[in-house]
């Protein structure tokens, strides 16, 4: 599970649900431990619809979900509730909108991965997927340059 010490903390739910906002950059994240129960999966899609809500729709979003945490798995559930943030996201945001997912390198990860890019096949937003925060947070700043300058 990625720290985020750069990160100013919005908000701190139960089972470690956390919303940052990176200092200086209108990056913002979504990590959490990963625990997969009912309440932990309905509470981590709640948080995430607001924090895309945090932004205006026209204007441009670049978040980070951040699922490399320990008790990171897949669930029947969760994977409805996912399509239902996708869905969300796609309907809800009209400018350009940038999300930079982060897994580890495990079998569930590797489920997750395949999962997402079923998702959003059918949704107008650039997803990418990542194994480090570095990586990740560097793509999304290449974004906003290029977002910025055009």
């Amino acid at each position: 599970m990625a720290e985020w010490p750069e990160a100013e903390l919005i908000e701190h739910h139960p089972y470690n649900i956390r919303w940052y906002r990176i200092k200086d950059k209108p990056i913002q994240i979504i990590a959490s431990d990963g625990d997969m129960s009912r309440e932990a999966v309905d509470l981590w899609v709640e948080t995430a619809k607001k924090m895309v809500q945090a932004t205006p729709q026209d204007v441009p979003f670049f978040g980070v979900m951040d699922l490399s945490g320990p008790k990171q798995g897949y669930s029947n559930y969760g994977g409805k509730r996912a399509k239902e943030l996708v869905e969300f996201v796609g309907e809800y945001r009209q400018g350009p909108t940038y999300l930079a997912v982060i897994l580890t390198n495990s079998l569930v990860s590797q489920l997750i991965r395949v999962v997402a890019q079923v998702l959003t096949r059918t949704v107008d937003y650039t997803q990418r997927i990542f194994t480090t925060k570095e990586e990740a947070v560097m793509w999304l700043e290449k974004m906003i340059e290029e977002t910025i300058t055009e």
